[in-house]
């Protein structure tokens, strides 16, 4: 059963969201009907909507707003995944617009490879926007790519970064298998 307050819908701004994209969104939303207003949408749950409904169409709508395809902002109907945000402007003198670019490409790379690189080796998906970089996928997995941005956005080299995740990476699946063995020493 959903609050008075969820039954009110819940507005999320979105400043260039293509029709065909909220078209599919609304397609794929859980039972909630989506109205669009000037800069925002209205997300209003239907008959029988459930929080976690309401709440997860909400989360595809600001993954699509981000600049995420669709289908990348599906992934967060699962519960493991997640949507967090960097903002640029907390690394760059907010007088100087030019350091702010800089920043940005530092992240994005030469035709797209620092973000390509992060993607794989983490397995998220990265969207940079205006001052703001976002990033979808599992919570360790995010975590990782983070950490990584920050450490790029502070000023580490990529090489320097592309270890640190390597090892991470490495880290993870020596974690992985040996979850994978039991008291007896055999892989379950």
């Amino acid at each position: 059963m959903l609050s008075d307050y969820l039954k009110g819908g819940i507005n999320v701004l979105v400043d260039e969201m293509p029709p065909q994209d909220l078209e599919r969104v609304l397609a794929e939303s859980h039972r909630v009907i989506i109205k669009r207003g000037d800069g925002f949408i209205t997300l209003l749950p239907q008959e029988g909507a459930t929080f976690d409904d309401v709440m997860i169409s909400k989360r595809m709508v600001e993954a699509v707003a981000a600049g995420f395809s669709v289908d990348d902002a599906l992934m967060l109907e699962d519960r493991d995944y997640l949507m967090d945000q960097v903002n640029i402007l907390d690394y760059a003198d907010k007088g100087k617009p030019s350091r702010m670019n800089q920043l940005r490409g530092l992240i994005i790379g030469e035709n797209g490879k620092a973000k390509r690189n992060i993607e794989e080796l983490t397995e998220t998906k990265i969207s940079v926007k205006s001052s703001m970089i976002y990033i979808i996928g599992r919570f360790e997995n995010v975590e990782a790519a983070r950490t990584a941005i920050d450490m790029l956005l502070a000023g580490r080299q990529h090489s320097t970064v592309y270890k640190w995740l390597q090892s991470w990476r490495a880290e993870r699946q020596r974690s992985k298998f040996i979850n994978e063995i039991d008291e007896e020493g055999y892989l379950r």
